[in-house]
């Protein structure tokens, strides 16, 4: 390629010139565009064709995406395109000195070949392989300027020029331009396919072009790729080649999106890709509509992907963007699989329903067990049970597939040991059968109606009165035993606390280093005390004949995950939030790993025996059963009846007008009767607490056309037809 001159100075009447006739913009929009942009100057930078523009005012972005992509298309050298925002009287200026200036040239690049049809649509096509006659040879050429005219007759003449002279345009020349004399290779070639944007060209003989169409597909790329946060640590004056690793977004946002602008012209493929540091917008702006089309169908969303492209900060977007050059579909990283011979259970897994907590969807969590052929799986939500559907979900779901997983269905609660208490201890709570699952459903409805307080509490003579069903674990370093190893505790009363637990827990020590993250412990201290904790449990497990069980406390999925529940706990307040546990889902051979500091026998009943065991005694449970079941309140049928004659007596006066008196049956009937009363009665206890409380209450519309709905308080709209109604005497007229 030609040298390009360091700086050029385009005027602006050729700028607006190409703009309309060439590159077919309306006029209006073009002048429009023109007065708050100014294309101030081409320069080249280590190669590469730069276009600067500066701009006093925000124009339409579709129409500047247009313009951009019409400057890419004609210069096909050029790689980036800078804008530089300026007040308004200093761009007023700029124009003012560039219309002094006499000898302004506007110089430009037209590097591949263009091919013109009898419909003057333009492809271009970045390398030609031209035929030497004199050799019989073929050459890989760059050439400037190069055009095929197909015309109407299908009479194709082939022009071509190979003397990489820049073609330098006056004011008056039309872009783009060729060399003359054009020379030509042959008087009739034909084309066996039409090119498009980067198809190769080849003269097997004299008289017929091949088209070697390019794979606009996957292509290897080798260079290596760099983490997303090293580019965003540049500044926004930062452009340069950059190669990424990482999975393309989902959604209308950040998955493969493509739209059209400019009628048709032109066509602009955009996706997230996020690595494990960031993630970064990729744009590809392409003419070719079949193209853009087949790039869209390739690329789909949530694909791991290989990208190659150029980044700049985009002003639009307030953001750096990656262009794409090329691109590389890889295969999915393999998740973990548990290939261990005999397999573990977990009894402590927090689910995205543990509030701003854990980032598992219980659908996640479920099917991942049933894949690492894991017997059961237990789910313990803080304080809450609303996972349970969704578990259960996943698990008919699987069973219909051949694969079997039962769901034990549990929870972590907050346990005080006394009256008033305000520190609450942690307590895993695990339904071992129909019983137990009404018990467990019981206790989470008192604690949040009677005991809570920040969190939902059980006092712990609670626990005890409807334990009969239940199986209670003694939890993490936050529950009761391990808090009291940690205050140093006598023997007697940690094994007394122990004594009211079915089975006492251990987790890897990775998980309690915040105990002693203010220690100033080496990290073999650390290690030491940490190990001595879990120890010390082992030790009351054994004279107490107490099941040792080893659990994860999982609120994420995978290792790499807990860089979302950092972002989880900053939004929360937490100053250490990216200090995050290693609280992932362990299989069976990665916990094994953790626990190799206790002896073989102990290890392996922690590990796989004891949970084993434990999830054997379980029942298989439906969280809700099938069918439908309205709530029951005894007496609901009369409130209902009562409340609403009471009312609208009041308002209409006894006897009532008989249009009141059948709208009142005709409702009352299928409500009692369908066994909706208890339904109504809700309601109305609901709006009647808030609005008592202050707050105003609004319903959905099809509420409004309930006259039941309106007697007994649920809403203040009245159905019945207009009509008038004397608040005195209670005469009314419909």
């Amino acid at each position: 390629m030609a040298e390009i001159p360091r700086v050029i100075r385009p005027k602006e009447p050729r700028v607006k010139e190409i703009l309309i006739e060439d590159a077919g913009f309306d006029e209006l929009t073009v002048t429009n565009f023109m007065t708050f942009y100014f294309l101030l100057r081409v320069f080249s930078r280590n190669g590469d064709l730069h276009i600067e523009f500066i701009f006093a005012k925000k124009f339409d972005e579709d129409f500047t995406d247009c313009v951009e992509a019409f400057f890419r298309f004609q210069f096909g050298t050029c790689t980036k395109i800078l804008f530089r925002e300026v007040e308004m009287r200093e761009l007023l200026l700029m124009k003012h000195l560039r219309k002094k200036s006499a000898d302004t040239k506007f110089s430009t690049i037209s590097h591949g070949i263009e091919v013109k049809n009898s419909e003057v649509r333009r492809f271009v096509v970045n390398t030609l392989l031209l035929h030497k006659k004199e050799t019989n040879q073929l050459l890989d050429t760059k050439i400037t300027s190069t055009q095929i005219n197909l015309l109407p007759d299908k009479k194709e003449i082939f022009y071509a020029d190979d003397t990489a002279k820049t073609p330098e345009l006056k004011s008056a020349a039309k872009l783009p331009a060729l060399p003359e004399p054009p020379k030509i290779l042959a008087d009739k070639l034909t084309l066996t396919d039409k090119p498009t944007l980067g198809d190769k060209l080849t003269l097997p003989d004299k008289n017929i072009v091949t088209v070697q169409k390019k794979s606009h597909g996957s292509s290897k790329i080798d260079e290596q790729p760099v983490n997303i946060e090293v580019i965003r640590a540049h500044d926004k004056n930062f452009f340069g080649q950059a190669v990424i690793v990482g999975e393309i977004g989902t959604g209308e946002r950040n998955g493969v999106n493509l739209r059209t602008v400019k009628g048709g012209r032109y066509h602009i493929l955009s996706f997230a890709v996020t690595d494990k540091t960031d993630g970064i917008t990729c744009k590809q702006i392409l003419g070719d509509k079949v193209k853009a089309q087949r790039l869209k169908d390739e690329l789909k969303d949530g694909s791991l992907i290989k990208v190659k492209g150029k980044v700049q900060f985009d002003e639009y977007a307030k953001d750096f963007v990656l262009t794409l050059d090329n691109y590389e579909l890889l295969e999915p990283e393999k998740p973990r699989q548990d290939d261990y011979e005999v397999k573990r259970v977990e009894l402590h897994v927090h689910t995205t329903m543990s509030a701003m907590d854990a980032i598992i969807s219980p659908e996640k969590l479920i099917t991942t067990a049933a894949e690492w052929n894991w017997s059961a799986v237990a789910i313990t939500d803080h304080g809450v049970i609303q996972a349970f559907p969704f578990a259960a979900d996943a698990a008919a779901k699987l069973a219909k597939q051949g694969k079997h997983i039962k769901v034990i269905y549990g929870m972590e609660g907050y346990m005080t040991t006394h009256e008033n208490q305000k520190y609450a201890y942690h307590v895993i709570i695990l339904a071992k059968n129909k019983i137990g699952l009404d018990n467990l459903y019981r206790l989470v409805s008192i604690s949040q109606l009677k005991y809570f307080y920040r969190r939902p509490r059980i006092p712990k003579e609670l626990l005890k009165k409807f334990r009969a069903g239940l199986i209670i674990g003694s939890a993490c370093s936050q529950g009761e035993l391990i808090d009291g190893i940690i205050n140093e505790k006598s023997d007697a009363e940690l094994e007394e606390i122990a004594a009211f637990y079915d089975y006492l827990e251990i987790q890897p020590i990775g998980n309690n280093k915040y105990l002693v993250r203010d220690k100033n412990l080496s990290d073999e201290q650390a290690k030491a005390y940490l190990q001595g904790i879990n120890l010390r449990v082992v030790d009351i497990a054994k004279k107490l004949d107490k099941p040792l069980v080893a659990t994860c406390d999982a609120h994420f999925l995978n290792e790499d995950d807990s860089i979302y529940r950092a972002i989880m706990m900053t939004g929360k307040g937490f100053e250490d939030a990216d200090k995050q546990a290693p609280i992932f889902l362990r299989t069976t051979k990665e916990m094994l790993e953790e626990f190799e500091y206790l002896d073989e026998d102990t290890r392996y009943k922690a590990v796989i025996e004891n949970p084993n065991k434990i999830a054997a005694q379980i029942e298989e449970l439906k969280p809700i059963p099938d069918g439908l079941y309205s709530p029951q309140m005894p007496g609901a049928d009369e409130e209902i009846r009562q409340t609403s004659y009471a009312r609208a007596k009041k308002l209409y006066g006894d006897p009532l007008p008989k249009v009141v008196e059948a709208r009142l049956e005709q409702e009352l009937k299928p409500i009692i009767g369908h066994g909706f009363s208890a339904l109504y009665l809700i309601a109305q206890k609901l709006v009647k607490k808030s609005n008592d409380d202050g707050y105003l209450v609004g319903s959905r519309g099809s509420v409004g056309s309930s006259f039941v709905a309106a007697m007994t308080g649920i809403t203040e709209v009245n159905p019945l037809p207009p009509h008038y109604r004397c608040p005195k005497c209670k005469y009314s007229k419909f």
